[in-house]
């Protein structure tokens, strides 16, 4: 008799009534493209089953969780960072950033971390693993050895190894201020990496470097320039190559005050232009993706992306397009699977905020709790 009322246990079990069940009643919804007031969210075996602005009723074994007065959104992404331990992902995850986008790191720390999911310890990692520079460039005074590209690292060779390696996208360095590569060492190491299925993406500080490389098919762009306001026939320019732009503005304000504070000359551009040429990327539907450069200037990996979304409101986002840049812009533009969205049927990953950050975007930093595949996790 024991083993019959077992054997019926584990039946009812995979049948589903042990299934973990939660309804998420009466909370204001930002599912990663709109905007829904009052609605409930079904969770059930870890996935989003059911999103209704109708009263979901629960059954007693249903755990039903009050969302009055709180927003619901996709997990943060930081879309650039440097990043090359677990303790970073886990510092990243604390703060409701579930993915981090590194730009450049040392590839014998990282290669570990790209092969780790997204859990209740550390936000997912993605990786370029080692950008393209040359000998003495900008990325090789980091005190780590880099393949430069020179007489014996051709571009396409860089890419090939990349794409061993697996990087998930291939970073190239376009920097004045050190030596630099060549516009057409970038072309051919742009277009090896379309070759190999991976999109180019390009550090830039000024307008006119800005410009050139965007003439080259580049995917996008890695900060917003920072020596002048781009004019309308500028603008047009960059639309035409349909491309991309992490602005990076909390590293710009943390330089520029920097510089200031220490009386280190300088020709950068005052933080509300620079916020300027980010309003009129995003008014010509230029898209605009949420990155804020750590650990440079002492950034952190997690809450800098609140100060990141309040720059870009400054610039004239709406704090809900704010919250698509560091939500489903990355996630469309980088392919990123599961993450951006909350959608029927995806992995129960999310945040819970107390209040509205869609009137406030200061509301962001008053995070509830942190869900992952359907279960809060303990910070």
């Amino acid at each position: 008799m024991k083993k019959y009322y077992y054997t019926m246990l584990l039946v009812f079990c995979f049948g589903g009534f042990c299934q973990k069940h939660r309804i998420i009643q009466n909370v204001q919804l930002f599912d990663g493209e709109e905007v829904k007031e009052k609605v409930d969210i079904e969770i059930i075996n870890g996935h989003f089953s059911q999103i209704s602005t109708e009263r979901i009723e629960g059954v007693d074994h249903v755990e039903l969780i009050d969302g009055t007065g709180k927003t619901l959104l996709p997990g943060l992404i930081n879309a650039h960072v440097h990043a090359w331990s677990k303790s970073q992902l886990k510092l990243a995850l604390q703060e409701g950033v579930f993915a981090l986008l590194d730009m450049h790191a040392p590839e014998q720390f990282i290669d570990t971390l790209r092969e780790m999911e997204l859990s209740s310890s550390h936000a997912k990692y993605y990786s370029a693993g080692y950008a393209a520079t040359v000998a003495s460039g900008h990325g090789t005074q980091y005190g780590y050895k880099i393949p430069a590209i020179g007489e014996d690292v051709s571009p396409e060779t860089f890419v090939n190894q990349r794409k061993e390696n697996g990087s998930d996208y291939i970073k190239i360095i376009y920097e004045p201020s050190r030596p630099t590569l060549s516009l057409s060492q970038i072309e051919e190491l742009i277009q090896s990496a379309h070759d190999n299925g991976l999109l180019a993406i390009a550090h830039i500080s000024n307008l006119k470097n800005a410009l050139e490389i965007a003439s080259l098919k580049v995917d996008a762009l890695a900060h917003v320039w920072d020596d002048q306001v781009i004019t309308p026939e500028e603008v047009e320019e960059l639309k035409k190559q349909k491309l991309f732009v992490v602005p990076t503005l909390t590293v710009h304000e943390r330089a520029k005050k920097y510089y200031d504070e220490n009386d280190i000359e300088n020709e950068m551009l005052e933080l509300d232009d620079i916020c300027r040429n980010v309003q009129l990327l995003h008014h010509a539907d230029i898209p605009i993706l949420a990155g804020t450069d750590p650990p440079n200037f002492g950034i952190n990996y997690g809450s800098s992306i609140h100060r990141e979304l309040k720059l870009l409101v400054r610039s004239g986002l709406s704090p809900t397009e704010a919250l698509k840049a560091a939500t489903s812009n990355p996630a469309i533009h980088f392919n990123l699977e599961d993450l951006g969205f909350i959608k029927v049927g995806m992995p129960a990953h999310f945040i819970l905020i107390t209040g509205n950050p869609i009137k406030n975007i200061d509301a962001i930093k008053n995070l509830e709790s942190i869900w992952i595949d359907g279960e809060q996790i303990q910070q």
